[in-house]
């Protein structure tokens, strides 16, 4: 996933940057990308997308909402799996430490049995376990198959939790165990992107300028949503950017006003250096935001479900 994996990515380029010899472990779709930001890529772990599309055909699923869902496909059908591969890196490469993404709990159970530090890394405000990320409860039958004592919040806050968020959008933030500490992620480029050449006549000082996301996944980033949002919008005199992910074609949401322009994906961090009315984003890509002087709104999929009606 986009929002989970391309935030740790400023923190390995760091810890290479320091000396240190740095591997980044997941799935075979983001091996380019790691590439890129100059890092080497193992392979652990399969995408969400196939293995949230096993949840609907799991019955340990039924009667979960869709953010439960989506939570428990990290727990339930990821960690699992991705445990074994990264039992086999840890022991061929015997790792000094272990950064892991909050929702990543293959890990902790690595480290454990390794006897090998953790730090873990959010993507955005501070987990809430069984809500924003999985519920620990899912993990404990992994832990004991190891022959561990279960970890009670299951390894997502590890002994540091490094926290993206400015104070501004999270003044009160704390972890239940370990230490929280702030950082500011600056995000690498992607090699080679640049703006379509619509982007060349936006003139975000005259007329206010809106970025749209509803994140990279299909299953929350629906064109009926991104429909509604984008009726609401035209209404003002904004200019407005909006990016529907590579699940969804801009021509599905109908031919818009010359005010809007629809992509499936761009460079936030080009973007966003035009951008100065808030942005409608989801929490996927706070991160990605939250290091630029930008107002952010957010909308949840219940609120644009009643904003329906």
């Amino acid at each position: 996933m986009e929002g989970h994996v391309r935030p740790l990515l400023p923190v390995a380029h760091a810890l290479a940057g320091a000396g240190h010899d740095v591997r980044v472990a997941t799935g075979a779709g983001f091996h380019e990308r790691v590439r890129q930001a100059g890092l080497v890529p193992v392979l652990a772990g399969s995408a969400f997308e196939p293995a949230f599309a096993l949840s609907e055909r799991d019955p340990r699923f039924a009667e979960f909402s869709l953010t439960q869902r989506a939570a428990a496909t990290f727990s339930l059908i990821i960690a699992p799996a991705k445990l074994v591969d990264l039992e086999r890196i840890v022991a061929e490469w015997r790792p000094d430490l272990i950064v892991h993404e909050c929702t990543d709990l293959a890990a902790p159970i690595v480290a454990a049995a390794a006897s090998v530090p953790v730090v873990t890394q959010g993507w955005g405000l501070v987990p809430v376990p069984a809500l924003t990320v999985p519920d620990p409860a899912d993990l404990v039958s992994l832990w004991h198959a190891r022959g561990l004592e279960a970890d009670p919040y299951a390894g997502i806050f590890g002994s540091i939790h490094l926290h993206p968020m400015p104070t501004s959008l999270q003044p009160d933030a704390r972890v239940p165990v370990g230490r929280l500490e702030r950082i500011r992620l600056e995000m690498p480029p992607v090699v080679g992107a640049s703006l379509p050449a619509w982007a060349g006549v936006l003139e975000p000082g005259r007329r206010p300028l809106i970025y749209v996301s509803l994140g990279t996944l299909a299953p929350f980033s629906r064109p009926e949503f991104l429909r509604t949002i984008l009726k609401g919008l035209t209404r003002l005199d904004v200019e407005v950017v909006a990016t529907v992910g590579a699940h969804n074609d801009p021509a599905s949401l109908e031919p818009q006003p010359r005010n809007v322009h629809v992509e499936r994906w761009l460079p936030l961090p080009i973007l966003l250096r035009t951008v100065i009315s808030p942005p409608i984003v989801s929490a996927s890509i706070f991160v990605m935001v939250s290091p630029s002087p930008v107002p952010v709104l957010t909308l949840t999929g219940p609120c644009l479900a009643r904003s329906k009606g």
